[in-house]
Parts: structure tokens; sequence; C-alpha cells
């Protein structure tokens, strides 16, 4: 297993080859499969070559998002997945998917602040930000959970994802290292030997 880091309840790590069918279990639900499309969920021989691209990646090297499992440390079940991508000059933009089982239980919001944690403390990135639907109040109420401040509002940003379908207004947040009130939540216990 290639831990990137853990938290109370969850290790982040990245996806190994016997993950597939979990990815498949993972994909089944719209909500999941639509949000990521580059994904091939419901295709193995797709997804094994998936896992594969991702282990080649760098981890958090520039303008590349590696995506990284949530699983967690009861069951050892991947239960979402979360991703950061760096632009190179130590700022970076993260993204998150729970299953459709899982959400609720603030595991979205302890694994970002985990992997925020990390780019702050073992990647000495200076900004992290996120973007969201405007429509999508749990993601906003995430990143508000997570200290995150509204940056913008783009109206009619997001093109529709269907012939005929409607353009939504994105939401970007964003926090800074030097606002990141790291003496008030547990470190993340990175397996890299920094953290």
């Amino acid at each position: 297993m290639t831990k990137v880091f853990e938290t109370e309840r969850l290790v982040v790590r990245r996806f190994e080859p016997e993950d597939v069918n979990a990815l498949v279990e993972l994909g089944r639900h719209p909500s999941v499969s639509s949000e990521i499309p580059e994904i091939p969920w419901q295709d193995p021989a797709k997804l094994v070559d998936y896992i594969d691209e991702q282990a080649a990646l760098e981890l958090f090297a520039a303008q590349k998002g590696v995506d990284l499992a949530i699983v967690r440390k009861s069951d050892g079940r991947i239960i979402g997945l979360i991703c950061l991508v760096s632009n190179g000059a130590r700022q970076a933009k993260i993204g998150w998917i729970l299953g459709i089982d899982h959400r609720s239980r603030g595991c979205a919001t302890e694994a970002a602040r985990g992997l925020i944690e990390y780019a702050f403390r073992v990647c000495d990135f200076h900004r992290v930000s996120a973007d969201t639907t405007s429509s999508n109040e749990r993601s906003r109420k995430l990143m508000e959970r997570l200290g995150m401040r509204q940056e913008a509002y783009l109206r009619e940003a997001d093109p529709p994802g269907e012939p005929g379908g409607r353009w939504a207004d994105i939401v970007s947040y964003a926090v800074l290292a030097s606002e990141w009130p790291t003496a008030e939540k547990p470190q993340p216990r990175s397996a890299l030997g920094n953290g």
C-alpha cells in the first residue's frame, strides 16, 4: 500500500490494481460517475489502465492530478477519492468525491482537511483552491468548514453535460497557508516521512 497520509478514521493512498472492483462499485451511482466522467467507472479493463497511469504520475507534480483513494480504516473499504492538482507555482486545486453511501458522515471534510494540511506542511504550497457549481450546497458548506472563503462567482462557466442542457454557475473558494489553523487540528501522519 502506498499511503500518502492518514487521519483519525481514514487512510489516503494511491490506487492499486486490486482496487478495480471497489472503483466499479464506487462509480455505480450517477452522482459519482457523472462528476468525473474521465474515469472509466464500469469498464474493469480500462480501470486497470487508469490505475497504472495514476501509479506512474509523480505525486503533486505541476499540472498533473493524481487521484488518491479515501479508505476507511475500520474495514479497509474505499469510500471515495480525492485529488490535488498543482499549478507548479505553490498553488493547487483540490477536489473530492464520496460514494453515495458514505456521505454526511464527515469523511470528505476529514480527507480534504488532511490533504490541505499535507499540501501546506509537507509540500509547502502557498494556496489551495476548490470549485463547485453554485447549486452544490453540500460542497460549498464543506469548503466553508475547511476555512476556505468564497473568492469568485462565475456565471454560466460550467458547460452542459448533455446536448440541450443548462450552463451552470461556478463558485470558487480558497485558503492560504498563512490562514490555515494548523495548531488547532491533528496533523496528518505522512507516509513519506515529512509530516
